[in-house]
This record gives structure tokens, sequence and C-alpha cells, in this order.
């Protein structure tokens, strides 16, 4: 039997605190939903262990609950979303570049896809970045080695083919420059990370590298430096709401209250 595999196009970025992909289908058709990020977090886990105080005769797809995500790749499961808590060794692979081109991108890729592409059998034409400091010939060759090929896989228990071939490898920020277009002026692009900021500097359409640097400084370190400062009140600030909050305070919009234990926890900005 022939098997047919639909094409999508895709962005796809690893990121240090949440991974996202974009989805542009070949034959034109409008998904429901095109873009979706998640924690770039897997854990270690069992089947079994889900199972455990359900019905003897349930399957994995009537015990899993919205955000819970479950991906078995050549013998070895992931949980992600809201299922990290009940896996082992929970890890986003922060500070190690072979996470853009190890098995701990392709489990982040596979989920993200499989998240908003409801077909079990699809083939991604895909482009991704590396940081501005891993950017150079031989990574980029890992990452396009390592993300395509032909992955047979099971998603919150069901079978998938999937075919990735990944094409252009380029630099974290470099989308803007070419989504804009501009093929003349000498521009320059600010990318800010959940863990690393990056300066993309070009003349039109070419980089121009000697100019272009990353340090290890993102909003991640906002979020942890917010979280500190209302934990000395007792209070726990989740990750969600201190990313709001901070979203609400660069856009100059009303801040969210966000409610911790007992009390209401409300961001104001100093008077001038």
């Amino acid at each position: 039997m022939l098997t047919t595999f639909l094409l999508y196009y895709a962005g796809f970025e690893v990121g240090s605190g949440f991974a996202g992909i974009k989805l542009l289908p070949a034959d034109g058709l409008t998904l429901a939903q095109d873009l979706i990020t998640l924690p770039s977090f897997l854990a270690d886990g069992e089947v079994a262990t889900l199972l455990k105080g359900s019905d003897p005769h349930a399957k994995l797809a009537d015990v899993l609950q919205p955000g819970d995500y479950v991906l078995s790749l050549e013998d070895h499961t992931y949980f992600l979303g809201r299922l990290l808590a009940h896996g082992t060794h929970s890890h986003n692979a922060f500070n190690d570049e072979r996470r853009y081109w190890s098995e701990h991108a392709q489990i982040l890729l596979l989920c993200l896809a499989c998240l908003l592409i409801p077909e079990r059998c699809f083939e991604l034409r895909l482009v991704t970045a590396l940081l501005v400091s891993l950017y150079e010939r031989t990574r980029r060759q890992r990452v396009r080695q390592a993300l395509s090929r032909h992955y047979r896989f099971s998603f919150n228990g069901r079978s998938r083919k999937v075919v990735v071939k990944c094409g252009y490898v380029a630099m974290e920020g470099q989308g803007i420059l070419i989504h804009c277009g501009d093929e003349s002026s000498q521009q320059a692009v600010i990318d800010v990370g959940e863990r690393t900021t990056d300066l993309v500097a070009a003349d039109g359409q070419r980089l121009l590298i000697p100019l272009c640097k990353g340090e290890q400084f993102g909003v991640g370190h906002l979020v942890e430096d917010l979280q500190q400062l209302v934990w000395k009140y007792h209070r726990k600030l989740p990750i969600e709401k201190a990313h709001a909050l901070l979203r609400a305070y660069a856009h100059h919009q009303p801040y969210p209250s966000s409610p911790l234990g007992q009390t209401t926890f409300q961001m104001r900005r100093s008077p001038k």
C-alpha cells in the first residue's frame, strides 16, 4: 500500500526556554492553528506509570489530559508539557551546544509538529537557526544531518511516520531580515530569547559576521529575578505569570493581577 505524505513547510526553533514551530501547508489550505510553542524541556517517562490506578483495559489515550504529551522513539519514551513532573531527569540541555542537533531537538520538533498536524504521515521541509555564538559551517551541517531523516514513532499512543528534510540553517534573528527583504541597506536585528540575546548585522541580505555577537542573557533571567523578588514575601510566582507581567511592562499595558496564596501580588510602575 502506497503511503501518502502530505507536505508542510516549517520554521523551527529549539529555544532555550521555549521551542516553537510555524507551519505552512504546501497545498495552500489554512490550518486551524499554524504556530505553537512548548517549554523546551524533556523528561524520561514510562507509559506504565501513567496507567497505574486506571481501568485495567485503559489505553494511553484514555488517561491523558490536555497538555499531556508522550512521545516514544526508538525504544525510549519522553514526557513533555504538563507531564514533566511525572517523569525523571527533566532537562532542557541548556549550555550544551549539541541540543541543536541531538535527539533533544528531534523530540521537540516531532512533538510540536504532531500538535498542529492531524495526519499520521506527513513531510516537513524545514528551516531552523543556530545561536550567533555557534554559527559556523560544521555545526550547521550537523543540524541538517541530525534533523533530516525518516521518523517512525508514537505520539500520545498513536503511530506516526514523518519525513523531515532540513534545508537552510540560519543565524538566530536572520529570519526577520529575510522577511523584510531589504537588499541594499545596512541593518541590524537584536533577538532577545529566553536565555540568550543575539545581535545580527547585515549589508542587505549578506551577514556581516564580524559584527554579529551573542550573549547568554535573556528574558528567563528577568523572570528568575522577579520570582526571587516575590519569594521574599513568601509567595511563588509561576513562570507563565512572570512572563505575562513582563510582557505587559514591555508593551505599556495594564498589569495582570496575579493571585499568590491568599493574597494578590500586583506590579506597579514607579511614578515618573
